[in-house]
């Protein structure tokens, strides 16, 4: 089975996250199975054209929004004889119900919906005209069979965007490595230690995460704080600027380490009493789970996505509300609870060897081979 997959972003760019690495490894799982796939999204600089990586072929076409969805009709016109082609929807698109031949099967990736996310990310009147714009594509695509990374998503869909319930399908996350033996893990800091890993993106909330631990540090005359992501102008300038400005001693306790290596980012996690998740929406959350691998339970806020990442309780916390003060609330009930925390961690590592991306894959494949979803573009 030939499969053709049209994504804005893909697994080696610069800005990759969670949805890139989802689709990757499910991708990869579908080509151990058999499947021939080419994946087809925007170049960046530095780039290859053509590359394969575990078995899938990456294809880069033009820079730019509307240079890439050209790009990506002319690569189908000139090889039309795709079993699916696949139109992920993470803030753009290919447009694709537009230019497909009927008769071509076709699906739509969503990782997540973005939303609110237009007006934490833009300045009107974008933020206003991309939020229409989704609301108004979604409904034009609602005939699509679909598949998501949570059933938060999946839910949404039926629920908001008038999506069949029978052709929207939840997929199970996965961890890129197995979590490690436990014995081999890395003891915990002994001061209160948390960390924060992921973009540099204003609705990630790495804002409220700094200003929860200024006020886990003045209530406890101790704590710490790392930041792992890929540094940015935006962030210095609008967030760490003033606010080292107001805190002169910062610094001290708040260490931003820019881009490591994945071996770097595990230690940290693992030696971490929990990662801080504050973002205002996710797919999943897979930085929850891999935090989870190593023996870190999370702290999120309420939101789509993340509320399913953690078993409230259970394998982690969930704010009350969105905002840095009931994250810092969080922060201090769980220092302040040490056997609880001792059962969360405990939770959260075991529950974290339940995401395997051999159930993805079998998912997937059996979506791409269901008749009732085939049948649809046969009449």
């Amino acid at each position: 089975m030939r499969i053709l997959f049209l994504s804005w972003r893909d697994i080696k760019s610069p800005h990759t996250g969670g949805a890139e690495t989802f689709t990757h490894y499910v991708l990869k799982r579908l080509v151990e199975r058999g499947y021939s796939i080419t994946h087809y999204s925007c170049g960046f600089k530095g780039g290859k054209k053509n590359e394969v990586i575990d078995g899938v072929t990456y294809v880069r076409g033009p820079q730019g929004l509307l240079r890439f969805v050209n790009g990506a009709k002319r690569f189908y016109k000139n090889d039309p004889k795709w079993d699916w082609v696949v139109d992920q929807r993470n803030s753009h698109h290919c447009f694709t119900h537009y230019w497909l031949p009927k008769h071509q099967p076709r699906a739509l990736f969503i990782h997540q919906t973005t939303r609110e996310l237009w007006y934490y990310e833009t300045k009107f009147p974008v933020s206003f005209l991309g939020n229409l714009q989704e609301a108004l594509t979604l409904r034009s695509q609602n005939y699509f069979p679909a598949f998501t990374a949570s059933k938060t998503t999946a839910e949404e869909l039926i629920r908001d965007f008038g999506f069949k319930k029978d052709r929207v399908f939840p997929f199970h996350q996965g961890l890129i490595t197995p979590p490690p033996p436990i014995e081999t893990l890395p003891e915990k800091f002994n001061d209160p230690t948390f960390i924060y890993v992921g973009r540099f993106s204003k609705y990630k909330g790495i804002d409220a995460a700094i200003k929860a631990i200024i006020l886990f540090r003045e209530k406890n005359g101790k704590g710490k704080l790392y930041i792992i992501g890929k540094k940015n102008l935006q962030f210095e300038q609008k967030i760490w600027n003033p606010i080292k400005k107001r805190y002169p001693n910062v610094e001290e306790f708040v260490t931003i380490t820019g881009f490591v290596s994945e071996e770097t980012r595990d230690e940290l996690m693992g030696k971490s009493h929990a990662i801080l998740v504050p973002s205002q929406r996710e797919g999943w959350g897979l930085i929850v789970t891999e935090s989870n691998a190593q023996n870190t339970p999370a702290i999120v806020y309420p939101s789509p996505g993340l509320e399913e990442a953690v078993k409230y309780g259970a394998t982690g916390i969930i704010t009350k509300k969105k905002n840095y003060q009931s994250l810092y609330n969080s922060m201090q009930y769980l220092w302040d609870h040490p056997k609880e925390r001792k059962e969360i961690t405990k939770k959260a590592r075991e529950w974290s060897e339940d995401f395997t991306w051999d159930i993805a894959g079998k998912q997937a494949d059996d979506f791409f081979k269901n008749q009732y979803l085939l049948n649809l573009f046969k009449e």
